[in-house]
């Protein structure tokens, strides 16, 4: 009977006109910011937004909502390969969205506060009358059209965090002050909002030569891997745990409020959406089942009933933090029973992590620990084959070097083999049927450091260790400039300030910025989508504005020669064609036509030095 309850109050939940509304003005924007919308779909959504919401409340009120078939979308990727990319309806997105505004700030709560990518969207205010001020969040919003903290705000404080730890462990000073002003500081923000490595007390008993030892890495096919009945069991735990939802919404129905402070139909609620994940289908648009995956060797494990969280859906980002939240509390739990010269950090942005330790031991040890965390496996050595979650290290991507070739050979020496294919980027477990037990690989690394031709790997781990004083590829200088560029002031606006704002912008997508943790591409796809959208400066001179729209193109063609298969770089170019100045000659739109074709054409070209996209007849 309760079940039955719960189920209903799910389903009013669900078709609440609020929770609905909510859901389309997310969905409309992201379509509006430029992702692939199904046509002429989404054009009577916008003409009737009323009437397909009162439709889709019935389908949910009646239980009887399920996933339309969804087009599998050739998105290029760096390589000349796919992307595992889909397009649902936008029926489909706008309903996988209602389950999300129900349950995205109760789920958001719980993410470790040392993951930072993919985190549901809430305001956040500098409160002044607190001493010293900071940072201070608002509760999260139920009517407004963004789904995510922005990019710039996230990967920034992301960013920062990488920093602020690194420099608590090598004693470093952090500096108040850069080129670009103030940057922001530890003290800025409520001890529970950042993890505890970033305090000084988490290091305390530095060795008297303070080193992190560090290492970056990313999961392998992080989205399409998850597995969905793994997904299913974290939601239902995470929606079981109390909430104090009355704190957490901000302008939601009383009705709704009281439904959800209910764990079973908050569970409920989450069942329905990962049985609706379960139940898409796909259609491939004929193109061949391998052109979609990774290269030989690793083929890409399906969207359907039993595994995957298609990238396409607007609320995946969530979808991939909720699976990551049992992975998490258990590496948390572990850098807690490590001190001294073990002791560890480790930052997340979505799938790719960073760890540090103060000696090799503790990097070795705490890499072994993510590994079992994200297998599912605990205890598991990092040469135990994932069999059980299916989400495992990509360890090809490892760096630095020095790390990554430490790690090859002990996966070696432990029964992996090296693929014979140059494209494969990982290497191949063992058969399934070996009875041979890898040995941990701090115990491995330790057999062998008194070997004399191992000592050069032990020289070149101390040589990427950050020291005191140069933290190396964790410094945010370059991320302070693109959260400052992403900000839209009055001085961005108007007079000198818009001009210094445009030239920044062209140099970040122009110049070469050496930073090892911001890659070229992600700075250029920044710069050149707030380019098209940077106030011009007014100007008494005749033609300037349209001068300045010609160098915004000029700039973006830049960009696009070199990393084609940015999909949002070609947003920039139909908003750099779409632009017009004021008073502008007629003759302008047929150049800006003219210059949109261009852009078109060279996509088919010869291919290009830049290995992007390009192809010949």
């Amino acid at each position: 009977m309760n079940s039955e309850h719960d189920s209903r109050q799910a389903a009013d939940v669900l078709g609440n006109p609020v929770i609905l509304q909510g859901a389309w003005m997310r969905v409309d924007s992201w379509y509006r910011k430029g992702d692939l919308a199904p046509q002429p779909e989404l054009s009577r959504w916008r003409l009737y937004p009323e009437a397909m919401l009162r439709d889709l409340a019935e389908e949910f009120r009646a239980a009887n909502w399920s996933p339309e078939e969804w087009r599998q979308v050739p998105y290029p990727k760096k390589g000349a390969r796919l992307r595992h990319y889909v397009m649902p309806t936008v029926r489909d997105q706008v309903a996988f969205m209602a389950h999300m505004v129900a349950l995205g700030p109760i789920l958001d709560v719980q993410v470790a506060n040392f993951a930072f990518g993919n985190r549901w969207y809430r305001p956040i205010a500098w409160d002044r009358r607190a001493e010293p001020p900071r940072w201070r969040h608002r509760r999260y919003p139920v009517l407004t059209d963004k789904i995510f903290l922005s990019y710039a705000r996230s990967h920034g404080l992301f960013r920062r965090v990488a920093h602020w730890t690194v420099a608590r462990m090598t004693d470093a000073t952090l500096p108040a002050t850069d080129d670009s002003g103030r940057v922001q500081l530890p003290v800025d923000y409520e001890e529970s909002e950042l993890p505890p490595w970033t305090r000084e007390e988490w290091w305390s008993g530095t060795p008297d030569t303070p080193r992190a030892f560090w290492a970056a890495l990313d999961v392998e096919l992080a989205y399409p891997s998850v597995r969905l009945n793994r997904l299913a069991m974290a939601m239902e735990q995470a929606l079981r745990r109390p909430a104090n939802v009355h704190s957490l919404f901000d302008g939601c129905p009383q009705t709704v409020l009281e439904a959800l402070a209910l764990p079973g139909v908050r569970a409920d609620i989450g069942r329905r959406l990962t049985t609706a994940l379960g139940e898409t289908t796909l259609d491939p648009g004929g193109i061949p089942l391998q052109s979609w995956g990774p290269p030989r060797g690793h083929p890409l494990p399906q969207v359907s009933a039993h595994d995957g969280i298609p990238t396409g859906l607007a609320i995946s980002g969530i979808l991939l933090n909720v699976v990551f939240l049992e992975p998490d509390r258990i590496i948390q739990n572990y850098l807690e029973r490590n001190t001294e010269d073990k002791r560890g950090a480790i930052v997340r942005f979505a799938d790719d992590m960073y760890v540090m330790s103060r000696s090799p031991d503790g990097l070795w040890s705490l890499v072994e620990n993510v590994h079992g965390a994200l297998s599912g496996a605990e205890p598991a050595s990092l040469a135990t084959p994932n069999r059980g979650s299916n989400i495992c290290i990509n360890f090809k991507k490892i760096r630095p070097d020095a790390v990554q070739e430490v790690i090859r050979i002990y996966l070696v020496e432990n029964g992996w083999t090296e693929c014979a294919d140059e494209t494969c980027r990982q290497p191949l477990p063992p058969s399934p049927t070996s009875e041979r037990a890898p040995e941990p690989i701090l115990d491995w690394w330790l057999a062998r450091l008194t070997r004399k031709e191992f000592m050069s790997h032990r020289d070149s781990l101390v040589r990427t260790a950050i020291q005191r004083g140069d933290v190396g590829p964790f410094v945010t200088g370059l991320v302070e400039r693109l959260s400052d560029m992403g900000t839209d002031t009055l001085r961005q606006r108007f007079g000198d300030g818009a001009r210094d704002h445009l030239a920044r912008l062209h140099e970040l997508a122009r110049f070469d910025i050496a930073d090892e943790q911001v890659r070229p591409d992600t700075r250029r796809t920044f710069s050149v989508n707030r380019l098209v959208r940077a106030w011009l400066p007014k100007s008494p001179e005749v033609g300037e504005e349209q001068r300045e729209l010609r160098r915004i193109r000029d700039t973006v063609s830049f960009v696009l020669d070199r990393t084609p298969w940015k999909f949002t770089i070609w947003r920039a170019v139909v908003r750099a064609a779409a632009r017009r100045a004021l008073g502008e000659p007629k003759h302008s739109s047929e150049e800006a036509s003219e210059w949109l074709a261009a852009r078109g054409r060279s996509l088919f070209a010869e291919p290009n030095c830049s290995g992007g996209l390009a192809m010949s007849d």
